[in-house]
């Protein structure tokens, strides 16, 4: 009878601590984003946007900002058609929490429930 084998490979968990990410980083495993640091101190009425990364043409348009604001007051609303990725970090534990308003329509749609005056009822 001819004997089988099981290769067995055990793994230990690992804290993701900033020494150990810094050393994956190191050895070419990952690759950490850190916001820039304009982006942490933002003066009050203030916003900045400051592009990280723009991926390559060939695999498709996409784009990570860092948006940091220091506001309460909505300026302007913006819309695309795309779907929108977001991650969500503040090394500051007095941050003030985001509201970032999500429409579930098309802005067409949208549009015509504004002019309708039936905004109040949008779900």
């Amino acid at each position: 009878m001819e004997e089988q084998y099981v290769n067995r490979l055990e793994l230990r968990a690992q804290k993701a601590t900033p020494a150990l990410l810094a050393a994956m980083e190191e050895k070419g495993l990952l690759r950490r984003i850190q916001p820039p640091a304009t982006t942490l101190e933002v003066p009050r009425g203030g916003q900045v946007v400051e592009q990280i990364e723009i991926g390559k043409e060939e695999f498709g348009p996409w784009q990570m900002l860092a948006v940091a604001c220091n506001r309460t007051r909505l300026d302007h609303l913006a819309a695309h058609a795309d779907a929108e990725s977001w991650l969500y970090f503040s090394t500051r534990p007095n941050s003030k929490p985001l509201l970032y308003v999500v429409a579930t329509c098309s802005a067409d749609e949208f549009q015509t429930k504004l002019r309708d005056g039936i905004s109040s009822r949008m779900t």
